[in-house]
């Protein structure tokens, strides 16, 4: 089952059982700049969006929490998948 993941056309996979991965792109929610990692610079991509209405990639991954909204708790929610030890 995915959990916490969504697509390139921002279609959220959480609770997923199946999904046809030849059409699509998985990313992580947190991935906010889309480069397949999580890292400061997503942080700072969210940052950009929030406070500068700079685009996102793929929206539902700059949603870390998963509030629905692009916020400064995503950026909080990067910090802490990044810093995790």
């Amino acid at each position: 089952v995915f959990a916490n993941f969504v697509t390139n056309n921002e279609a959220v996979l959480d609770g997923t059982a199946s999904l046809d991965l030849t059409s699509v792109i998985i990313r992580e929610r947190g991935d906010a700049n889309a480069d397949k990692s999580i890292t400061p610079a997503d942080m700072i991509a969210v940052r950009n969006a929030y406070y500068g209405d700079a685009p996102l990639l793929c929206r539902p991954a700059a949603d870390c929490n998963a509030d629905e909204n692009i916020t400064p708790a995503d950026m909080i929610c990067i910090r802490n998948i990044y810093y995790a030890p």
